[in-house]
């Protein structure tokens, strides 16, 4: 019983933590959903089979977690549509608080996941970030808001994740690895607009400069700081 009792700990956790943070009206939320779910995979994997819990059981705590969470989101966009009195605004805000809820909780999650060998790691991150799509489609279904805003509120939860996984054997600390999927997302866009110059001296010079930028982003990552 020990994984289903460390279950229901984290399921009620969660729901601790997103009552207490909404008790604030400017306060970010606590993920709701799909994160329990996570915790308890991650939970059993870690216990011998014979020390399983009944999985009836921890699904059953696992919706009546989700099912609590939502309601805090639900009660959460109901205060701030009151406070702007309008739709719109209340979303911008929802949305930011969404946005830095996620990224904490995959900040937490990713810390013991990170010291993990990269083969060992691919596993955790896919369940982390299944997590947090599909908290946040479990949050916009019940407030009613349109599915197509979900791409752009996992984007910024997700980008740790994406990291990780790209960038696993190439740096040796989490903060190195975004810093990296960074600079090669900013190449990418920098290097679209410097071949469409016309001008071949200009588009040259473009691309020669902005190797050079590249070189230097590298040598600010992995260049240890003076002491």
């Amino acid at each position: 019983m020990k994984t289903n009792t460390l279950f229901i700990t984290a399921a009620a956790g969660l729901f601790c933590t997103a009552a207490a943070l909404f008790s604030g009206s400017d306060a970010p939320a606590a993920p709701a959903t799909a994160e329990a779910r996570h915790k308890a995979k991650t939970s059993e994997r870690a216990q011998p089979p014979a020390e399983a819990g009944d999985p009836r059981r921890s699904e059953l705590a696992s919706d009546a977690a989700e099912a609590r969470n939502l309601a805090i989101w639900q009660e959460r966009f109901a205060t701030l549509e009151a406070e702007h009195g309008d739709r719109e605004p209340a979303l911008r805000d929802l949305f930011g608080q969404i946005d830095t809820a996620y990224r904490t909780w995959v900040s937490d999650e990713l810390m013991p996941v990170a010291e993990l060998p990269p083969a060992e790691r691919y596993d955790e991150l896919a369940d982390i970030g299944n997590s947090v799509t599909e908290g946040v489609a479990a949050i916009l279904e019940q407030l009613g808001i349109e599915e197509n805003l979900h791409p752009s509120l996992v984007a910024g939860p997700l980008e740790a994740l994406a990291a990780e996984t790209q960038y696993a054997e190439a740096a040796k600390d989490s903060a190195a690895r975004l810093a990296l999927l960074r600079l090669d997302r900013e190449r990418e866009v920098r290097l679209e607009q410097a071949l469409a110059i016309a001008d071949e001296t200009a588009r040259g010079t473009a691309v020669a400069e902005l190797d050079a930028w590249y070189d230097a982003g590298l040598g600010g990552i992995f260049t240890p700081a003076e002491p």
